[in-house]
This record gives structure tokens, sequence and C-alpha cells, in this order.
């Protein structure tokens, strides 16, 4: 229930971190009195997860950082409040993921490679999480956000962030993770950029996620000529990949959320 809190209505998400986090509390509090050790602890990795899946999506920058920090605490089984944190799994690695996707700007992509190339070294087995393995949202989510630049779809940053997926999936030997068009859809995907607030102070980023789309997707390059969603869709076809519902619903939901039709 913790988890399916942040429900979007047709106007507004629901702010439940306040919420969330007296929940959160409760359980802390009970595992520090009546948990003899860590395996008999209230305080699980699910609801963790569930907590960062809960936090203020208005301000993203903070709960992107919060939830990174637990992540960084539940990895060296910190203590929070005398108890000790559990270990992350794979939904931990993707949540905070998501969180840093929704930034936007070079501290979404910073933030976004920074914690899956701690997923690397703890599916490695260095540390905790020696079973962890990325799996497809774990790619979607990394090439979505590094298919940006300034705040719109980046054509070459596609392009470039498509070959390395490729090849990180080949060093797993699981090629078939992900089909042609899901790479190619995650691309012009905007993850789980669903950010509404009432507070007018906060209306310029959202707007400027907007912009993301601007023009029919085009991005005007240093050069002047001007490419975007029109060459993604068309080099999908000339390599046999042919777009699906969901490579349109990407580009229609855009205008739908912002607004900018």
């Amino acid at each position: 229930a913790l988890g399916n809190a942040n429900k979007q209505s047709d106007i507004d998400l629901i702010d439940v971190r306040a919420d969330a986090t007296e929940i959160l509390e409760k359980i802390v509090s009970l595992s520090s009195k009546f948990a003899k050790s860590q395996d008999s602890s209230f305080l699980s990795t699910e609801a963790l997860n569930a907590y960062m899946r809960c936090l203020n999506q208005s301000d993203p920058n903070a709960s992107a950082k919060i939830a990174d920090d637990f992540l960084r605490g539940m990895s060296s089984n910190d203590l929070y409040k005398g108890v000790v944190l559990p270990s992350p799994d794979l939904n931990t690695y993707n949540t905070v993921m998501s969180l840093w996707s929704v930034v936007g700007g070079d501290e979404s992509q910073v933030g976004v490679n920074n914690v899956y190339q701690r997923l690397e070294v703890a599916s490695l087995g260095e540390g905790n999480g020696t079973h962890l393995r990325p799996n497809s949202q774990t790619f979607k989510i990394l090439l979505g956000t590094n298919s940006r630049k300034d705040n719109r779809f980046c054509i070459e940053n596609a392009k470039e962030w498509m070959e390395k997926i490729k090849t990180l999936l080949e060093e797993l030997g699981d090629k078939e993770m992900l089909s042609d068009v899901d790479i190619y859809n995650a691309a012009v995907s905007r993850q789980d950029n669903k950010i509404i607030s009432n507070d007018n102070e906060y209306s310029p980023y959202w707007l400027s996620l907007g912009k993301s789309f601007d023009g029919g997707f085009k991005n005007i390059t240093d050069d002047g000529s001007e490419k975007g969603m029109e060459e993604w869709l068309l080099d999908m076809e000339t390599k046999q990949v042919y777009p699906t519902i969901e490579t349109y619903e990407a580009v229609i939901q855009a205008w739908i959320e912002t607004g900018t039709s």
C-alpha cells in the first residue's frame, strides 16, 4: 500500500511524503524496540523501496538525493536511527535511477549513471548484493536519461547510447533482454517525468520539461541543422525496426502532459 500511495489523479499527483515518512518512522521505532536481529527487523528492503516511491515529486532533486543517501546506507548496512538498514535489491537501484531521471539536465545524467555504475560493482560481487543483475527497466532508464541534451531529445546522444546499451547487453550475455524496438522506444520515452505541482514557483521547471518536445521534437544543433524525432523514426524504418504504438504514445503523451499542443 505504501508503494502505491503516489497515485496520479486526472489533475495532480497526491503528495504523500509526509504520511510515508510517518509510517517509516513507526517501522523504525518498532524495529528498534522489538527486533532482536537484522533478520527480525520490520524495516525491509521492500518497505524502503516503497518509501522512496512516495517521495515528493514536486522537488525531484531533493527526492533523488534522499533516495540516493538511503541506497548508499543500505549498500553498507549502515545504522538508521539505531536500526541496521537492509541490503538493496535491484528494485532499489531502479527506483533511485528513476528519481534521478526526472531531475533534468546534466545532474540527472550524472545521478543515473553513478547509480548504474554502483549497480555494476554490486552485481560483480564487490560488496553486498552479489546476485544483483540489471534488467530491462534498468537499461530503459539509462538510455532514456542519456538521450537528452539540455533537457531536449538529442538524436546524436540517443544513437551513441543505443550502441552502448547493446554492448552492455552483449557483455551480460543477454541480447534478447531488450528488442530493437524496445531500445528505440526507451530513447524517446520521458520515463517517469510525470511531475505536476500546484506550486506556482515550481512551474518554470515543469515548463522546461515541455521544451524537450518543442517544435515537433526537433533539436537545433550547433551547425543550425534540425534533427529530431522524424529522423529517429526514419532510422528505425531504415533498419527495419518498425515503430509500435508505444513509440507514438511516447511522442503524443509528451504533448498531453506538458500542455504544449
